[in-house]
C-alpha cells in the first residue's frame, strides 16, 4: 500500500512465477482502488508464465497420462482392434459328431465384435462359462462367435479347455471343428487343447480326426503329433506312435524331448534295453535329459535290476549336474534303496545333502528320503543332522517323516534315540499331531530284537497313557504278541488276544504265526501244530506260507527231519508255494537231519520248480552245512557257484568260510580268501580271476573279523609269521586291526627273526 500499483507489480513480476506472493500483489492492486481489468491485464504475463512452469514441470505425467487412456480405449473400448469376421454361409448343416449325432448350435450368427463394444467380449465368456457349468455343449458353442480370437485371455483359454474336455466327454467332437472353422476360430493351441481331451477320454476316432484337420489346415506343430504320440501308445499300439513320429518328421518337424519321454514312459515298463535304445536315439538327435527323463529312468530301476541298468540311470542323473531338484533328489535315492546300492546312495547323500552342495528348499516328503537313505547307509549321525536342519528351519514334520526318521535309528540298534525323538515330538504342540500308533510300533520293534521286553511292555503302557487306544490295528497287537515270541513271554499272549477282541479287533493269520513262532521257539511243537490243525478249521483263517516256515522251522531247531519234511510235502499238496525263505530253512533242516546230499537236491530242485534262483541266505546255509560235514573243498564250489551266479557274498558269507577254514586247520585258505577279499596278492588260486568287488559284502569286511581271523591264525593254527605277514598287508590297505594283536604279533615276528 505505500507504493503505486506499477511499483506493486515491478515487485510481484520479480518473484518466482509460481510463488503465492504473485498471486497476492495482483489481489492487491486490485483491492486498492485499481480496476480489476487493468489489474488483470497487469498480471496476464505472470499467469501465463505460471501456467508454462506447471505444464513443464507436469510434462511427463501428461505424456503418461495420455498413453494409459489410448491402449485403455484399444484394448478395453468400442475402438479395440480385432479381425474381421466372416458371416457363415446360409443353409450350412449343423456338423455331426463322431458318433453320427448331430449337435444345434443356439448361434444365429457371428457378428463382428466391435459392433457390441466392449461388453461383447465380456457378455461371451460369460455365457460360456454359464453354459460350461450347466454341461450344455450346444449353448457353448454357440458363444464362439462372441469370443475374441486375437490374443485370449488366461480366463478365455481355460474356459475353452472344459469347452474341448465337455465335446469329447459328450461326443460332440466334430460338432465343435465344425464351429471353429465357422467362425475361423482355427488356432495351434486350441486343435492341441481338443487333441488332447480326446486322449484323456481316450476317444482314438475323435483324436484321429482333430489330428487330420489340424494337419489339413497347417496348423500341426510338435505338441500335436506328441499329443497323437501319447495317445497312441496309451492304446498299446507303438507302431502307431513310429509312424506319427515319421509323420512328424516328413512334416518337417523333429522330435523333442517330449516325444522322447513318452516313449520312454512306455519303454521302461515293458523292456529295458529298449528304453536305453531310445536314450542313445535322443542324444543322436542332439536333444539332452531332462529331470523328466531322468524321474522315468529311475522308475526302471528296482530290487532285481542289474547294476549295470542301475549305473548307468544315475549316470544319466549325474550329467544335470547341479540342476537336481528336490523331487528328483528323492527320486533317486528310493531308487538306489530299491536295489540296495548303498554306494550309490552314499555318493547322491555326499554329493548332494552334503557340506556346500546341500540342496536347501527340501519340504517334509524330501527330508524323510533323505532320512531314510543315511539310515540306510548306517549313518545315524547324519539322521540326527538331518533331523535337527529340518526343525531348525521350522519345517513341521509329516507323519511319513517322522515314521522314516525313526525307522532309520531302529533299523540302526537306536532304539532309545528313537523313543526319546518320539518324546520329543510330543511335547511340541505343533508337530505332536504326527506320532501315531504305527510309529510306536516301529519302537516297540526295536526293543523286541534286542530282548528288551521290560522296554517294550513299558512302551506299551505309554501307548496307552497317549490314548493311542482309538489308533490300534492288527499291525499293534501282532507287533506285541511278536515281541512276547522273541522274548520269551508267550505268556501274555492270551490277555493280549483278549485286548484285541476287546477293542474289536479280529486275529488274522499273522497274529497266529507269531504265536506259532512264540510256541517253536520255547520248543513247543506239539502246541504248534496243534494251533495250525485249529487254524485250517476257522472260515476267515488260511494257512500260508509264513505258517508252514514256522513249522519247518521249529522241526530244523529240534532236528526233525522226518517231520519237517512231512510238513514240507503238505505244504506243497495245499499249493502253497515256497520261497528263498522256505529253501533257507529247508536246507538247515537237512543240514540237522545229517542229510548234505539233501540239502543240495532240495536247493536244485526246489528253485527249478518254483522258478527262482537261489539268494544269499540259501547259499550260506549250504556253506555252512559244507562245514558241519567236514566239507571246506565243497563250500568253496559253493562260493564258486554263488559268484557265478552274480550273488554278492554278505558278512555272514565270509564269516562261515573264515572260521569254518580256522576250524578246519588251513591256514592258507583263510589267508588267501582275505587277500582275494581285499585285492591283495597270493589270494587263492580258485579265486584269481575273481574281483575283489565281487567278493566283497557291500558294508565292507568288519574290522572285528579280521582281528578274530588274524588272531586265531596266530594263537590256535600257531602260525604267527603268516599271520603277521596278514597283518602288515592289511595296514598298508589301511586296515588298523587292534593295538594289542598288533604288537603281539609284531613281538612274533621279532623273536622268529632273532631266532633265525
Amino acid at each position: 500500500s505505500k507504493g503505486t500499483p506499477n511499483s506493486d507489480y515491478r515487485t510481484a513480476s520479480s518473484l518466482p512465477s509460481c510463488h503465492p506472493l504473485r498471486f497476492t500483489s495482483v489481489m492487491v492492486m486490485a483491492t486498492s482502488g485499481m480496476p480489476l481489468t487493468q489489474a488483470m491485464s497487469s498480471g496476464s504475463m505472470w499467469i501465463v508464465e505460471l501456467v508454462t512452469a506447471a505444464v513443464g514441470a507436469a510434462q511427463t505425467e501428461l505424456l503418461v497420462l495420455a498413453l494409459a487412456f489410448c491402449m485403455h480405449a484399444a484394448v478395453f473400448g468400442k475402438y479395440r482392434l480385432q479381425p474381421r469376421l466372416s458371416t457363415p454361409k446360409k443353409g450350412g448343416a449343423p456338423a455331426a459328431d463322431s458318433g453320427g449325432k448331430a449337435v444345434r448350435s443356439t448361434r444365429t450368427s457371428c457378428a463382428p465384435l466391435g459392433s457390441g463394444g466392449v461388453e461383447a467380449p465380456r457378455a461371451g465368456l460369460a455365457a460360456l462359462r454359464a453354459a460350461v457349468q450347466e454341461a450344455d455343449l450346444a449353448a457353448a458353442l454357440g458363444c464362439l462367435a462372441r469370443l475374441p480370437r486375437a490374443c485370449p485371455s488366461a480366463a478365455q483359454q481355460t474356459l475353452l479347455q472344459r469347452l474341448a474336455r465337455l465335446a469329447a466327454e459328450q461326443g460332440g467332437v466334430a460338432s465343435m471343428l465344425h464351429e471353429v472353422r465357422q467362425c475361423r476360430f482355427a488356432q495351434p493351441w486350441l486343435y492341441n487343447t481338443l487333441l488332447d481331451a480326446c486322449v484323456e477320454c481316450r476317444d482314438s476316432v475323435a483324436a484321429g480326426h482333430v489330428m487330420a484337420e489340424a494337419v489339413e489346415v497347417g496348423l500341426a506343430d510338435v505338441v500335436t503329433y506328441n499329443t497323437m504320440v501319447k495317445a497312441h501308445l496309451r492304446g498299446g499300439d507303438p507302431r502307431a506312435a513310429s509312424a506319427a513320429i515319421e509323420a512328424m518328421r516328413a512334416a518337417g518337424l523333429q522330435p523333442n524331448t517330449v516325444t522322447f519321454n513318452e516313449l520312454l514312459d512306455v519303454a521302461v515298463k515293458a523292456d529295458t534295453h529298449a528304453a536305453w535304445r531310445l536314450l542313445d536315439e535322443m542324444k543322436a538327435c542332439g536333444l539332452q535329459p531332462n529331470k523328466i527323463t531322468c524321474s522315468i529312468l529311475l522308475k526302471c530301476v528296482q530290487s532285481g535290476s542289474q547294476p549295470a541298468d542301475v549305473d548307468r540311470a544315475l549316470a544319466v542323473l549325474e550329467d544335470l549336474g547341479d540342476d537336481m531338484d528336490e523331487v528328483l533328489l528323492s527320486s533317486a535315492l528310493e531308487a538306489c534303496i530299491r536295489a540296495t546300492r548303498r554306494d550309490l546312495v552314499a555318493r547322491l547323500l555326499d554329493r548332494h545333502c552334503g557340506g556346500r552342495r546341500r540342496i536347501h528348499t527340501l519340504n517334509p516328503q524330501t527330508y524323510g528320503s533323505v532320512i531314510r537313505a543315511f539310515g540306510f547307509v548306517g549313518s545315524v549321525k547324519g539322521v540326527r543332522e538331518t533331523w535337527q536342519e529340518m526343525r531348525a528351519r521350522r519345517v513341521l514334520p509329516t507323519s511319513i517323516t517322522l515314521g522314516c526318521t525313526v525307522e532309520a535309528l531302529v533299523a540302526n540298534r537306536e532304539p532309545d534315540a528313537a523313543h526319546a525323538l518320539l518324546r520329543e515330538v510330543l511335547r511340541d504342540s505343533e508337530a505332536q499331531m504326527a506320532v501315531n500308533a504305527v510309529i510306536y510300533c516301529s519302537v516297540l520293534k526295536g526293543f523286541a530284537h534286542q530282548r528288551r521286553f521290560d522296554r517294550v511292555w513299558a512302551l506299551y503302557e505309554e501307548m496307552l497313557a497317549e490314548n493311542l487306544q482309538s489308533q490300534f490295528t492288527s499291525v499293534t497287537f501282532n507287533t506285541l504278541i511278536d515281541a512276547c515270541s522273541r522274548c520269551g513271554e508267550v505268556g501274555r499272549t492270551p490277555g493280549l488276544l483278549e485286548e484285541m477282541v476287546r477293542y474289536g479287533i479280529k486275529p488274522n493269520i499273522v497274529t497266529y504265526s507269531a504265536v506259532l513262532k512264540g510256541l517253536c521257539q520255547l520248543n513247543q511243537l506239539d502246541r504248534a501244530f496243534e494251533l495250525v490243525e485249529s487254524m485250517k478249521s476257522m472260515e476267515h483263517i488260511r494257512v500260508d506260507e509264513q505258517t508252514y516256515n514256522t513249522l519247518l522251522d521249529g522241526c530244523a531247531r529240534q532236528g526233525l527231519y522226518n517231520r519237517g519234511m512231512e510238513v514240507f510235502a503238505e505244504m506243497k499238496e495245499l499249493g502253497v508255494r515256497p520261497s528263498n525263505f522256505t529253501l533257507s530253512i529247508l536246507v538247515k533242516l537237512a543240514n540237522r537231519g545229517r542229510q548234505l546230499p539233501v540239502a543240495f537236491k532240495l536247493a536244485e530242485e526246489v528253485s527249478r520248480t518254483y522258478g527262482f534262483r537261489l539268494n544269499v541266505h540259501v547259499y550260506n546255509n549250504l556253506i555252512q552245512a559244507c562245514f558241519t560235514h567236514k566239507d571246506p573243498p565243497r563250500a568253496l564250489d559253493v562260493l564258486e557257484e554263488m559268484l557265478g551266479e552274480r550273488c554278492q557274498p554278505d558278512v555272514r558269507t565270509h564269516s562261515l568260510l573264515l572260521r569254518g577254514f580256522v576250524s578246519a586247520g588251513d591256514a592258507q585258505s583263510a589267508v588267501g580268501l582275505v587277500r582275494a577279499t581285499m585285492g591283495l596278492g597270493g589270494s587263492l588260486h580258485r579265486l584269481k580271476r575273481v574281483e575283489a568287488s565281487a567278493l566283497q559284502p557291500q558294508e565292507g569286511l568288519p574290522l572285528e573279523l579280521l582281528s578274530e581271523i588274524t588272531e586265531a591264525i596266530a594263537r590256535e593254527l600257531r602260525a604267527e609269521d603268516l599271520a603277521a605277514e596278514l597283518a602288515r598287508e592289511l595296514r598298508r590297505q589301511g586296515v588298523r586291526l587292534e593295538a594289542r594283536l598288533s604288537l603281539r604279533l609284531a613281538r612274533t615276528a621279532m623273536n622268529a627273526k632273532a631266532a633265525s
